[in-house]
């Protein structure tokens, strides 16, 4: 390196200038020349600093001479910096493109990791797990960089795993997933990343189980998810519809007793619906049908859900949820139910894994309605449940990775409302206040990879629901000639929720509102609704549609 004093001058030009320079005590650098009137730029070695150590100043000083007087020293600091240590790549895979967890680093703003293999370019996909310490907003994006081509993972949700399809385009390149800036403080622990081709592996790469056991525990959290979501929307639908009747009975001027061994006309009700919940989509309905019994003492009940659920990038999923319950008075003022119900899943997978889960289960338990005041109502339920799945996927890989297995999980149901009626002159108001609770049980399980037993940690999944929403009906006038009386509803409501799942808990609140419209035939044998629902909880849109028709014979 060289040093530069040219610059230096004196006013009488035709003085000699000489030149002093000074190198760093202690330093060792030697100047090719620091004392002649040449020695105008000096040169030196600067000394070599170990990867990875801190960065040394130098400290150069210049005192010129014109054979009389001499300068100030004047100094100049060089930076020389230490070399930037490079990773070392883990031992390569013996068997394609299979890594875990290898060279992984995680900070505000960059997620990044060596593949750490030796293989042909093209495109691979990876699987990306994390808990998130801090949840990020829905702006938090992470794109991939320019090596890798595009991809993109949403960090909204604190416990995820997701799926990219990147380019690799030599041995042991090194990924990094970020969204350009930061992540608004969002921290993660426990982050692994794994390719789903892993057949092998040498002490560096990783393993087939570790990826399998992961993508199966993903799925199966994923189904208990939907199905706890379920439970609480079938036992809304059976507590609404229950405490519909009763208020029918209640309002009948008959004894409750009276009123339930006399409503002996059979009715069926068929209810078509459409629902979107972020990036699922929601398609079917429900069905109602209602007898007496002989000696007019109970009325059986039977009613359920029927749907097609559609999640983009996680598969399609059939279901079906009936019951059948028997009511029957409590006294004057009150009304019990038991019932016992069955429900049956199919569900395409779609993703790093594809295949197919079944599930069937039975239920039972029963629920009550009591009036506590003139129009004041207190309802309740509670049941248990049990299931048995069989999950069959592969990851389509050359050597396929299969997994196979049974497993079986436990539901557990409670949930309450507190509801009223009262009557103004143009509109009647019916506040409510309702909480649900869904618990299911998983815990550990065995399954089957090409032979071989994997375990696999699922979990327990919570799920609670608080809403609370005043309803205002308008009854509107008849038209000449309709024999349908005509009531509009809207329904402003506010949502919290909590759940519990793969040991994340998320808390999100929100409001919706639902607007309807409703008629009844002047005889009673004829209802006709209709309802359109929207709600925005936790940052995500949910709407619904639902068409309703009852038929009474």
């Amino acid at each position: 390196m060289a040093l530069d004093g040219s610059n230096s001058s004196d006013p009488d030009v035709s003085d000699t200038l000489t030149y002093t320079w000074t190198a760093p005590s202690g330093s060792g650098i030697t100047l090719s020349d620091n004392s002649s009137a040449t020695a105008i730029q000096p040169t030196f070695t600067a000394p070599t600093l170990a990867a990875g150590a801190a960065d040394q100043v130098l400290t150069f000083s210049l005192v010129v001479n014109d054979g009389t007087v001499s300068s100030t020293a004047d100094t100049v600091d060089i930076t020389v910096q230490a070399p930037t240590v490079t990773p070392t790549p883990p031992t390569p895979a013996t068997t394609g493109v299979c890594f875990s967890t290898q060279n992984v680093t995680a900070t505000s703003s960059l997620i990044s990791f060596d593949t750490g293999v030796s293989s042909p370019a093209g495109s691979v996909t990876y699987t990306l797990t994390w808990t998130a310490t801090t949840n990020g907003t829905a702006s938090d994006w992470m794109t991939a960089g320019a090596n890798v081509g595009y991809a993109q993972v949403d960090l909204t949700s604190a416990n995820q795993t997701e799926t990219v399809t990147v380019t690799q385009s030599a041995a042991a390149d090194r990924f990094g997933f970020t969204n350009g800036s930061n992540m608004n403080g969002v921290g993660f622990t426990g982050l692994t990343i794994t390719s789903p081709s892993c057949t092998s592996s040498s002490s560096g790469g990783g393993s087939s189980a570790g990826s399998a056991s992961t993508a199966s525990a993903t799925i199966i959290q994923s189904d208990v998810s939907r199905v706890t979501r379920s439970a609480v929307t079938a036992n809304n639908s059976m507590m609404s519809q229950g405490l519909a009747r009763f208020m029918r009975d209640r309002e009948s001027g008959m004894s409750l007793t009276d009123a339930i061994s006399t409503s002996g006309l059979n009715s069926v009700v068929v209810s078509p619906e459409m629902q979107a919940y972020g990036e699922t989509l929601f398609g079917g309905g429900s069905f109602f049908g209602q007898s007496v019994s002989a000696d007019g003492t109970y009325r059986k009940v039977t009613f359920g859900e029927f749907d097609v659920q559609h999640e983009r990038g996680a598969g399609t999923t059939l279901s079906f949820n009936g019951r059948m319950a028997w009511e029957r008075a409590a006294g004057e003022d009150a009304m019990i139910a038991y019932f016992l119900g069955a429900e049956v899943n199919r569900s395409n997978i779609e993703g790093s894994y594809t295949g197919d889960q079944n599930r069937y289960g039975i239920t039972g338990g029963m629920y009550g309605f009591k009036e506590l005041d003139d129009k004041l109502y207190l309802s309740g339920y509670g049941s248990l449940g049990v299931a048995r799945s069989s999950l069959d996927i592969t990851d389509g890989a050359a050597t396929p990775s299969v997994v196979t297995g049974d497993y079986t999980s436990r539901t557990m149901s409670l949930g309450g409302q507190v509801s009223g009626s009262v009557d103004y002159e143009t509109y009647e108001l019916r506040p409510s206040v309702s909480l649900n609770y869904v618990k299911t049980w998983v815990g550990d399980i065995t399954l089957d990879e090409n032979g071989s037993s994997i375990n696999v940690a699922v979990g327990d999944t919570t799920f609670a629901e608080l809403i609370a929403s005043p309803e205002f009906l308008f009854p509107m006038e008849q038209q000449e000639g309709s024999n349908m009386v005509t009531v509009a509803s809207a329904a402003p409501r506010l949502i919290c929720e909590r759940s519990d799942a793969a040991n994340t808990v998320t808390k999100e609140c929100g409001a919706g509102l639902e607007l309807g419209i409703n008629g009844t035939s002047e005889d009673g044998a004829t209802n006709l609704n209709a309802s359109i629902r929207f709600d925005r909880v936790g940052g995500v849109d949910r709407q619904g549609l639902n068409l309703q028709a009852e038929f009474r014979f």
